[in-house]
Parts: structure tokens; C-alpha cells; sequence
């Protein structure tokens, strides 16, 4: 395997140059695609999309080129000052190497 490509990570027909990123809204799972559409809306649609994608199985297949999880952490329900809330939290996890370097008489 090799690191996530550019479709993987932002869907299908997603597009990059030297200073843009351009994201299909129609490839985010779930997102009635529209000309207004909320940025809460397409962040949502970018965590469907991840937690299909980036997942531990995919980054334990290649850990050594798969550096990022997103992952369900739970619900619970929290008080607002006039409503309660449906809370969802997800984790998104960094993955870097980390190699302990070997005794090395010369740095004493």
C-alpha cells in the first residue's frame, strides 16, 4: 500500500494545484449537495467520509505511509443554558514514528 491518495481522503473528483484544494460535494456520503450549503454541513460530510476511510484496519494494512484515524469516541448528552443536547465526539488520531535512537558513545 502507499499513503491515502487525494480521493481517498476528499472523495471522488477531488482536485489540488500549488494554492487551491477543490472538494466534489458530491462525494461526500450523505450531503444533499446545494448551492448554500453550511460549512457544518460540509465538515460533516468530510467526517462521513473519514470515518469510512480513515480507518484503523486501513492504517494498520500500511503504518508506515497511513498516519491519520478518525474514530467514534462516544454520545452522551450535555446542558445547554436553555436545551439539552445530543452530543457526538470523534477522535482524530496523528500516527509519527517514533524510533529510539541507539546508545551512541560519541554524544558522551
Amino acid at each position: 500500500m502507499a499513503e491515502y491518495t487525494l480521493t481517498e481522503v476528499f472523495g471522488a473528483g477531488a482536485t489540488q494545484t500549488g494554492s487551491t484544494l477543490t472538494i466534489q460535494k458530491a462525494a461526500l456520503p450523505g450531503l444533499t449537495t446545494d448551492a448554500a450549503n453550511s460549512a457544518e454541513s460540509l465538515v460533516v460530510g468530510l467526517l462521513v467520509l473519514w470515518l469510512q476511510t480513515l480507518t484503523d484496519v486501513n492504517r494498520l494494512a500500511d503504518e508506515t505511509n497511513r498516519q491519520i484515524t478518525v474514530t467514534d469516541a462516544g454520545v452522551d448528552i450535555v446542558a445547554g443554558q436553555v436545551d439539552d443536547f445530543f452530543r457526538r465526539s470523534y477522535a482524530i488520531s496523528l500516527y509519527k514514528i517514533f524510533a529510539i535512537a541507539p546508545l551512541d558513545p560519541d554524544e558522551y
